[in-house]
């Protein structure tokens, strides 16, 4: 089913199948991602998955993680970081089905989900600095 990866340090947003898998999801995310959540549900229903500990472990070598931006949006107590996979919600059986959500490309730094504004925060701005250091 259709997912939409959002991918930081890359600066894309790219439309990947999602076989339904939940196991797949950590795939998706990388950087060695061995739990994730939920970090942030729209009206839609549809939700981003990332790496539950991706702020905490953001490059901790004896990890394997590596150093990695994250995203951002008005609201959000800190950033999301690494890859996020936008998935759709579940049907009435517990299945997940495609993602529905309108992404918009914005500039260079900005995009939108269903009207919210996200920003892509580079691995070395002091503003991702600040988050990091509160968690390491």
């Amino acid at each position: 089913m259709k997912a939409i990866l959002i991918d930081p340090d890359n600066k894309t947003i790219t439309e990947v199948d999602y076989n339904g898998d939940w196991q797949t999801i950590k795939t998706h995310i990388g950087n060695g991602c061995t739990t994730f959540t939920g970090g942030m549900k729209f009206g839609n229903d549809d939700m981003m998955m990332c790496d539950d500990e991706g702020l905490f472990m953001s490059g901790i070598p004896d990890e394997g993680r590596q150093n990695i931006g994250g995203i951002i949006t008005d609201g959000m107590s800190g950033p999301l970081v690494g890859r996020v996979l936008l998935l759709g919600p579940d049907d009435d059986e517990g299945e997940t089905v495609d993602a529905k959500s309108e992404i918009i490309r914005e500039a260079d730094d900005f995009f939108t989900v269903d009207g919210e504004r996200f920003m892509f925060i580079d691995k070395n701005a002091p503003l991702f600095n600040k988050y990091v250091a509160q968690f390491n």
